[in-house]
């Protein structure tokens, strides 16, 4: 390969350049990245120093050239090489501006790369502090649910009981487990109301009877299974 004023392409050096490129990918971060490249950089034919600077800034000494660390809107500075044979490395520049853009695309592939595991990790923090809250607050309904004097069932919307505090199964004269899979008829078109934090969309029909001269309530079941929104007759 030939260039200009007769100064051959060595395939060495552009082999050189492919290998760091190579090596740049697994090296752990900016800073070996650059002290790798500028070592190797200094290997190149007229070169004699270069350096990484975070500024890019146009360099007015013709023994120096600044060759920018860009990919899209994200700047790394530049690398300035000081060239002390300027005809031994004119074959060269335009491949080491696109070795240096190379730089710039691997560091910005890294960034988006990190970025992106930080905001796992907030969304996995924030999940897990959701999910910390939600089970605190179950815990906290549950504890008042079980301890409360009020008559509490939850049921779900077939109608068939989920839930029921001892209150409840006391009232009605059964066991907590007793009152479990029951089916009962809801009144279903009321006001909702809040009750310990918890919207009650309906209330349970039940009977009041009197024996010996006490006062009991009688849970309305359905012995078969029925429809939702089926009438009570």
């Amino acid at each position: 390969m030939k260039a200009n004023k007769g100064h051959e392409l060595r395939a060495d050096v552009l082999g050189q350049l492919l290998l760091m490129q190579s090596i740049i990918c697994n090296l752990p971060d900016e800073k070996s990245i650059f002290s790798f490249t500028c070592r190797g950089l200094i290997d190149l034919p007229g070169i004699q120093t270069a350096v990484h600077v975070r500024e890019q800034k146009p360099e007015r000494d013709g023994s120096r050239l600044s060759f920018p660390l860009c990919s899209g809107d994200t700047d790394f500075g530049s690398l300035v090489l000081t060239v002390d044979d300027y005809d031994l490395f004119a074959p060269y520049k335009d491949y080491v501006n696109n070795f240096c853009f190379m730089i710039a695309v691997i560091l910005e592939e890294r960034c988006k790369s990190q970025k992106n595991k930080e905001l796992c990790v907030q969304l996995e923090k924030r999940v897990e502090d959701r999910s910390t809250s939600l089970r605190e607050s179950r815990e906290q309904f549950h504890a008042v649910f079980k301890s409360t004097s009020d008559a509490l069932i939850i049921a779900d919307e077939s109608g068939s009981l989920v839930e029921a505090n001892e209150a409840a199964a006391s009232m009605f004269g059964y066991t907590p487990e007793e009152l479990l899979g029951l089916q009962v008829i809801i009144v279903a078109n009321l006001k909702p109301a809040k009750l310990m934090g918890v919207t009650s969309q309906g209330m349970v029909l039940a009977a009041k009877e009197v024996v010996d001269g006490r006062e009991r309530m009688v849970l309305t079941t359905v012995r078969n299974s029925v429809a939702v929104g089926t009438k009570v007759a």
